[in-house]
C-alpha cells in the first residue's frame, strides 16, 4: 500500500565561513491516523558493506537536523529482474513488532499525461511473522471433566436445596 513519498531538497548551510548546499531526501508519510509524517533521509558514509544506503531521521521545520534523531533505515536491494529499490524500517511503537517496514520505488505516473514531482514512492508492507514463529490457534477449549467417586452415599433429607 502506498504511504507516501519522497523527494530531493536542497539547503544551503554556513559551514566553516563558506556557504555550502546540502542534498537530502525529505520524506512524507501518512500514519495510521490519517496525518502525515516527515522524515529526512540522508546518505550513509559508512564504508561497510553492510550499512544502510540511507539513514531515516526525524524532520524538523529546518529539514537538516544537526542534533539528529534516528528513526529507521534503508538499505539498497535488487529484484530478480535488476530493478533497485530501497527497502528498510522506521521504528514506532504503531505497530507490531515496533518496526514499521517500508520500501522506496521509483516513482511512475499512473497514467498517460500524469506529472509526477517527487522521485519515490513509500509503500508499507505489515509484517507477518514467519510460519515457524506462528503458534496454531485452537478454537476448542479443553474442560476438566470431575468424576464422583462411586463409594459415596447422599442422604437427600440433608440437602439444604
Amino acid at each position: 500500500m502506498q504511504i507516501g513519498y519522497a523527494q530531493k531538497r536542497e539547503m544551503a548551510v554556513q559551514q566553516d565561513g563558506e556557504s555550502k548546499k546540502i542534498s537530502y531526501y525529505e520524506m512524507n508519510i501518512r500514519t495510521l491516523f490519517g496525518t502525515t509524517e516527515k522524515f529526512t533521509l540522508s546518505r550513509n558514509k559508512s564504508d561497510n558493506e553492510n550499512a544502510p544506503y540511507f539513514n531515516i531521521y526525524a524532520y524538523n521545520n529546518k529539514g537538516w537536523i544537526k542534533r539528529k534523531l534516528k528513526a529507521g533505515a534503508l538499505w539498497l536491494k535488487s529484484t530478480d529482474d535488476g530493478t533497485q529499490f530501497m527497502a528498510g524500517h522506521i521504528e514506532t511503537p504503531l505497530v507490531d513488532g515496533g518496526k514499521m517496514q517500508i520500501s522506496l520505488w521509483r516513482a511512475k505516473p499512473l497514467f498517460e499525461g500524469e506529472s509526477v514531482d517527487w522521485e519515490y514512492d513509500v509503500v508499507w508492507k505489515p509484517y507477518t511473522p514467519p510460519k515457524e514463529d506462528q503458534q496454531p490457534v485452537s478454537t476448542q477449549r479443553e474442560i476438566p471433566v470431575t468424576v464422583m467417586p462411586t463409594d459415596i452415599t447422599i442422604n437427600e433429607d440433608e440437602i439444604p436445596f
